[in-house]
């Protein structure tokens, strides 16, 4: 470049001016700031308009924020946009953002659908103008959310104008945000932002699509969608920062990624995740993020105990007091204070310090204006809230703190109600928490199951670890001393999972104590009741203890199985199937029973009977307490462990919502293996009688139940398989056309169901939730009437429905 003349300059002024940008981009990239300030410089003296001018300054913009220089960064971007005319006061005023506000929401009533469809600016000071705007979004969005906000309708109101940029698929994602954070509009800001992200792959720019990435995925699926969606965005959105060379955005994608895994997993992996992005933060030296995640790094030493002091951040290299000090000196100190808060509420109420975690909160509250996107904001008043709800502490008999509690209970409804998966399990159990310091004891007993319950569904170990202490505190509190020991038990697998050593030794050491205590009580009960009990009724026990053995003994094993070998030569599935459970229910003595199998994410019912005479349609999908104890059966599947009731009181199961609302006086949960491979689960109950459930007979009943599940797996392996050669003629016709088609997200759904995904890989695939996909295949078997996967899938190869997906098939 040094071998052009002036006279080239005059011929080629707007390619040689490009590649000198460029060179100024590259010589920072490569860590030459002082050759690419020269190169700024130069430039600057050659711009020859505000478009060349605005061109330059971007670079300079680019280097403040990568720096952390966000005030000067954003002075300089308001000073560039003076030159479009577009001018915008470094103070506003609310009066101003509220006018502004009111403007854009009646520009855009109505219109959300129609913005990816608006016509191409073409006026190149105009899209230099947005440009500039997206440029100082992230100077303001940290250090001054006024002008932010400012920004933000003003490019909205250009491209409603004049139309879209690449750019501006980046807007709306960030104007949904607006929507969702600061005007609690996250229904309307997930739908603007889900039109930024399709507009951003219409225009398939790397540097758009990471800035519109970053935003949907860190923030609109944390509070609107789900977490695990976002995952797939934010990975995307570094690897196109990177391959673009937008290391702020690339930065800002590994930030997110690491606040939406801090809420849902375990410690080793969210240390590990984060041992790995600081090897990208070496090359896009963003100290901002770098700085958040020392903290981390000593949040989770802290929790693991390895400080130097148990509510301490501060450890070999790292002083706590110095690295705050040093924080109140940055620009961007609000957004990490508020963390930093965060973070010493949680683990205050971890080692239950109540009170200090309330201090905790309220210095907080100071902050909360620059963590709105941030998970850590639910995070600290979700503990906040457990805290003044603790049974050791005063502050919630303090009318100011019941306030704030109410308050922070409405806000989870409202974060549950835009996104069930992310909040549903922590809004239980602040329900369940309310429900027990206002006295609503049987209240919340259920909501301790119902989140519990939840928290499992979505892999939420610090929930279910939270739930479980607290549901064995309270029912230890309540003379219900064995209830407690198995929620307790329930808390240290949790904490295990959730990988924190001090509340394990905590809690086994509580656990302990409690088993002891208990022992010391069963045996003062036991030698009462043996010097009431006399030797007769010790008689009568082995007698009949005698009979029952006989009885057992005089049942002709061989013939049930021979019987249940008979019932399989019938050629209808679903009759076998009903003829096998009927078999084990009157060897059993059960009044109701059901065969289940399924996957991960869904448990269908195979086979059911009842002898009251309800009769439904099966095989159906489980998915409440209608039928059966939703949560015992779960729990089974997961854990493969037994589950035995006797209608006792003192058992735990009398708290599950089914069991306490039906009152059934023996039940068996069992699951159900073939040579050591879980397969499904059986379900028997007695209405009337209690102990019926023998372990004499269990094996016969497990012999059984695997004849019949086992079949279940069978029949779906064969109907997924191609038919034999022959076999078309003996088909029975269908018909040409069904009577209303599916649309193109069925037919891929049906596609990907062919293929042989579960629920959660077809939505992982096409990054949508769990429950979406659910509802696309409930319509799938109802336009092709069908009540299995297998049967829509040889359906739709009758009408030759799965070539006829628009997208690519997974390999």
């Amino acid at each position: 470049m040094e071998l052009l003349s002036a006279e080239d300059w005059d011929n080629e002024f707007d390619l040689i001016f490009e590649l000198h940008a460029q060179k100024a981009e590259c010589e920072y990239l490569c860590g030459n700031h002082m050759k690419s300030n020269q190169e700024i410089d130069f430039l600057l003296g050659h711009a020859r308009n505000p478009v060349e001018r605005s061109r330059v300054q971007m670079i300079r913009i680019m280097q403040f924020i990568n720096q952390g220089k966000y005030l000067e960064s954003t002075a300089l971007g308001l000073e560039s946009l003076r030159e479009h005319h577009i001018i915008i006061s470094p103070n506003p005023g609310n009066i101003l953002l509220l006018i502004e506000g009111m403007r854009i929401e009646a520009l855009l009533r109505n219109r959300y659908g129609r913005l990816a469809h608006l016509e191409e600016m073409s006026d190149k000071e105009r899209i230099t103008a947005m440009n500039l705007i997206f440029a100082i979004v992230p100077s303001t969005f940290f250090t001054n959310k006024k002008v932010y906000f400012l920004l933000m309708c003003r490019a909205i109101q250009l491209s409603l104008k004049y139309g879209n940029t690449p750019v501006s698929a980046a807007f709306y994602s960030a104007y949904g945000m607006v929507l969702g954070n600061s005007l609690g509009k996250f229904n309307k800001g997930y739908a603007i932002g889900k039109v930024g992200v399709e507009l951003s792959e219409h225009y398939n720019i790397h540097s758009i699509k990471s800035k519109t990435y970053t935003v949907f995925g860190g923030v609109l699926c944390q509070f609107a969608g789900n977490a695990r969606e976002g995952d797939a965005y934010l990975a995307k959105a570094l690897r196109f920062g990177m391959d673009s060379g937008d290391y702020v955005f690339a930065s800002y994608a590994i930030g997110a990624h690491v606040n939406s895994l801090y809420t849902r997993t375990s410690l080793s992996e969210l240390a590990r995740t984060i041992a790995d992005y600081m090897a990208v933060l070496d090359t896009t030296n963003d100290e901002f993020v770098k700085q958040n995640f020392y903290l981390y790094q000593q949040f989770i030493l802290a929790l693991q105990g390895r400080t130097a002091a148990p509510d301490s951040f501060s450890g070999t290299g790292f002083e706590e007091e110095e690295f705050i000090n040093r924080i109140h000196k940055e620009e961007t100190s609000a957004t990490t204070l508020f963390q930093y808060s965060t973070y010493k509420t949680q683990l205050c109420y971890l080692l239950g310090s109540y009170e200090e975690a309330i201090r905790w909160a309220r210095q907080a509250e100071s902050y909360e204006a620059y963590a709105t996107h941030l998970p850590h904001l639910p995070e600290c008043l979700f503990y906040e809230s457990l805290a003044a709800l603790a049974t050791h502490t005063q502050s919630w008999k303090l009318p100011h703190m019941k306030k704030k509690v109410i308050i922070n209970l409405r806000r989870f409804r409202k974060w549950a109600a835009w996104s069930p998966n992310n909040f549903q399990s922590r809004k239980y159990l602040l329900q369940a928490e309310y429900a027990r310091a206002s006295g609503k004891f049987i209240m919340a007993e259920e909501l301790y199951d119902k989140t519990i319950r939840e928290a499992r569904e979505q892999g939420h170990m610090q929930v279910t670890s939270l739930a479980g202490e607290l549901a064995a505190i309270h029912y230890w509190r309540h003379g219900k001393k064995k209830t407690a020991l198995f929620y307790l038990q329930l808390a240290v697998q949790g904490y295990n999972q959730w990988e924190i050593p001090v509340k394990v030794m905590q809690l086994e050491e509580l656990m302990l104590h409690w088993q002891q205590q208990e022992d010391v009580d069963q045996t003062f009960e036991s030698e009462q009741t043996s010097v009431s009990r006399g030797d007769a009724a010790q008689s009568a026990g082995t007698s009949a203890f005698r009979n029952e053995s006989n009885s057992v003994d005089s049942i002709d094993l061989a013939a049930i199985l021979k019987t249940t070998q008979a019932i399989t030569n019938q050629l209808d599935m679903d009759t076998v199937l009903a003829e096998i459970l009927n078999t084990i229910m009157k060897y059993a003595g059960a009044s109701k029973g059901a065969l289940l199998n399924g996957s991960n994410d869904a448990l269908y019912i195979q086979v059911y009977a009842d002898s009251e005479g309800q009769d439904i349609p099966f095989p159906i999908e489980m998915n409440d307490s209608s039928l059966l104890p939703e949560g015992i059966i779960r729990y089974v599947y997961r854990t493969q462990e037994e589950v035995h009731y006797s209608g006792g009181e003192e058992s735990w199961l009398i708290h599950n919502p089914y069991i306490a609302k039906y009152r059934p006086q023996s039940a068996l949960c069992i699951p159900v293996t073939v040579h050591g491979t879980m397969l499904g689960v059986l379900y028997l109950e007695n209405k009337l009688a209690s102990g019926v459930f023998t372990y004499d007979r269990m094996a016969v009943i497990l012999a059984m139940a695997s004849h019949g599940v086992l079949m279940c797996v069978l029949q779906s392996s064969t109907e997924q398989s191609y038919s034999e050669p022959g076999m078309e003629e003996e088909a029975q016709p269908l018909p040409s056309m069904m009577e209303e088609p599916l649309t193109d997200r069925e037919l891929e759904v049906l596609a990907l169901l062919a293929a042989g995904l579960s629920n959660k890989e077809i939505a992982d695939h096409l990054i949508i939730a769990i429950g979406t996909v659910k509802v696309h295949v409930k319509n799938i078997f109802a336009k092709l009437k069908v009540n299995r996967r297998t049967k829509a899938i040889a359906q739709a190869k009758e009408l030759k429905l799965l070539g006829q997906s628009t997208r690519q098939r997974p390999i």
